[in-house]
């Protein structure tokens, strides 16, 4: 028996398509991953800043006093009237703890006499030769220095250096005496400041003309730059 044919329009299949919102979760979850895992890799409260190295330049202003010669005022063999001190300087971290760098120091000596003192309280070359002799003049130290950084916590370091160099003497403290090699140490103490490239010290410096025997010994803040 013949089955009737049907005349209506003949149904459609349907085709599943994979829904719009979930497609944009995707991306939107691809697009953010990166940075929700960055964030979770730092601690909330922030990580320590780390003090800077490489190159860097430091400058300090103190005072300085001179020990050797005699004193104007009555002849004797005590340290000199203390006097303004200024240091610059540039220098490297070759190491995490180690530097080297160029120095240049200014300072004077007021009232020392590397003569012979006469009652007159005036500086001459020796007892028998009365030529008159400076008694005030400025030092004048270049040289290069090398240092170390203890730390003593994440921001405090301890900073032993050595310095080597030659200081000139203007004018002479005696007849032809117008410089000589220098050698020095110095004990600081820094502080990385929560500002980026700053640090803060102060150091005590000690230094000796070889020849003349002048001991002078020093101390002054610092302020350094580190690039």
């Amino acid at each position: 028996m013949q089955q009737p044919t049907r005349t209506g329009p003949t149904p459609s299949r349907s085709v599943r398509h994979p829904p719009r919102l979930s497609l944009l979760a995707i991306l939107v979850t691809a697009a953010i991953a990166p940075a929700l895992n960055a964030r979770a890799a730092t601690p909330s409260t922030g990580e320590p800043q780390q003090p800077r190295t490489g190159l860097f330049l430091d400058v300090g202003l103190g005072v300085t006093s001179t020990l050797g010669g005699q004193r104007l005022t009555d002849g004797a063999f005590m340290p000199s009237t203390p006097s303004a001190y200024l240091q610059i300087g540039v220098g490297y971290d070759v190491l995490d703890r180690l530097a080297l760098g160029l120095t240049f120091g200014l300072g004077a000596t007021r009232g020392r006499c590397l003569g012979a003192v006469t009652d007159q309280g005036a500086c001459v070359e020796s007892a028998s030769d009365r030529t008159s002799m400076a008694s005030d003049f400025t030092q004048a130290f270049v040289g290069a220095e090398i240092s170390y950084r203890q730390p003593l916590g994440h921001h405090l370091r301890l900073s032993p250096r050595l310095h080597l160099g030659w200081t000139f003497l203007d004018p002479a403290p005696r007849d032809g005496l117008n410089g000589g090699f220098g050698v020095g140490i110095a004990l600081g103490l820094e502080w990385a400041t929560p500002l980026d490239h700053f640090t803060l010290g102060v150091d005590i410096d000690w230094r000796l003309v070889v020849g003349p025997n002048l001991n002078t010994l020093g101390l002054f803040p610092r302020v350094k730059y580190t690039f």
